[in-house]
Formats: structure tokens, sequence, C-alpha cells
């Protein structure tokens, strides 16, 4: 059984659930974002410990319903990620390529690097699955001050905004002047859900760090 591409799906075609099989069900673990038709961001910490059981579902607005699942060849771990939230961020390389349809493509990746409050009080669309269904919400990214207040690990390649998403939500910046569709990456959440110690807040790595930009460009520049 197929399903309909929805609104949600139709906006973000980039979302992936990396997750297993178990008895017929999926077990979601975390999320991640097309970025070619072979290589998948997701936070290092997701995919550390995958084992030949774990896949990649996209084009899923219920991850109840079928739609294409892949397996991993490889994973590629950001160089300086060292087991916390300092450079969490991994390429996820699937065997086969992924086949692109209107509810399945890639997301854009940002190509100049910029300073973090470059990007203050601007206006993200984060993607996450709750109850298994794909859900979008508006929320304005935090200064970096706010965002120190919160947490003494904060660092320039983080970004922090609101508390919805879970590991893995992308955000993402739209510009409507260029084209309706055109999207970019410009984070990752890097931290668990619903993170009583930090607030009203989540982290995420920012993709246009010169550190975090260099290791996106350079897989897909190979």
């Amino acid at each position: 059984m197929g399903e309909d591409t929805s609104s949600e799906l139709a906006r973000t075609p980039w979302i992936a659930s990396i997750g297993y099989i178990s008895k017929s069900n999926w077990i979601h673990e975390c999320m991640g974002s097309i970025i070619a038709n072979n290589m998948i961001l997701a936070p290092a910490k997701c995919i550390q410990d995958f084992g030949n059981f774990t896949q990649i579902k996209v084009g899923s607005q219920l991850l109840t319903l079928d739609s294409p699942v892949y397996d991993i060849a490889s994973v590629k771990f950001h160089p300086e990620f060292n087991d916390n939230l300092d450079y969490n961020i991994a390429i996820i390389y699937t065997t086969e390529p992924i086949e692109f349809t209107d509810s399945i493509m890639p997301a854009c990746v940002p190509q100049i690097t910029k300073e973090h409050d470059a990007l203050k009080r601007k206006a993200v669309l984060i993607s996450y699955y709750s109850s298994m269904q794909l859900k979008l919400k508006l929320m304005p990214v935090n200064s970096i001050k706010y965002c120190q207040r919160f947490d003494y690990s904060f660092k320039s390649h983080h970004l922090c905004a609101g508390k919805v998403g879970g590991l893995g939500s992308p955000i993402v910046q739209y510009n409507l002047r260029i084209q309706p569709n055109f999207y970019q990456l410009i984070g990752l959440r890097i931290d668990e859900e619903d993170n009583e110690e930090r607030g009203k807040t989540g982290f995420f790595i920012r993709l246009n760090h010169p550190k975090v930009l260099a290791f996106v460009l350079n897989a897909l520049q190979q």
C-alpha cells in the first residue's frame, strides 16, 4: 500500500527516518536529511552504533505506511566528533541510489559560511515525527547570547531554537524571493527531545559553520 503526498511532505521532501523493522513495524530512532541521491546527513550520535538492520526510510508522511527503504553502505563521521555535542554530524551513504520523486528530493545546503548571529530571529521551519506522523512548525533562531544562558557547552558551530523536534530534526530557511520552493538546510537537532535542563530551547549543529560546511561540501564534491 502506498501513501499520498501530503502538504507537509511536499514542503520537506528531503526528510528521512533512520530506524529498523521489527515484527513488520518500523521503529523510528532519529531523522536524517537527504542531500544527494546516495547521501543523508544525520547526527553522529544517532548512527555511531548502527547495525546491519539499520535502514533509511524516505518519502514518508506517516511512518506506519509503506514508503521506500534503503540499506546503509557506510557512514562518514565529522573528524572532530568526540561523542558529545561537538561536531555531532555524519554522512550516511546508501547502498543504492535514492530514487527522487515529487515527495523525495534533496535539500539545498549552504555554499558560503556566515556568522552565527546572521541567523538570529530568522524564521526557520523544523520537521519532526510525532506519533509516527510528520509535523512542521515555524520558529525563530535565538541569539548566541540567549543560547549561552542555557548551556556553557554552546559553541560557534551550534544554533539554538524552539523546543519541538527530536534527534536529527532538520531546520530550513526559505527564500521566497528566489523561488517558491527554495529551502536551505541550516541545522540538525543534536540533543534529545524535551531536554528540561535547557528549558525552552533545542540545540542544533550549524551547517554554515566553516568546519561543518567544509565536511559536507567535500563529501558532495567527491
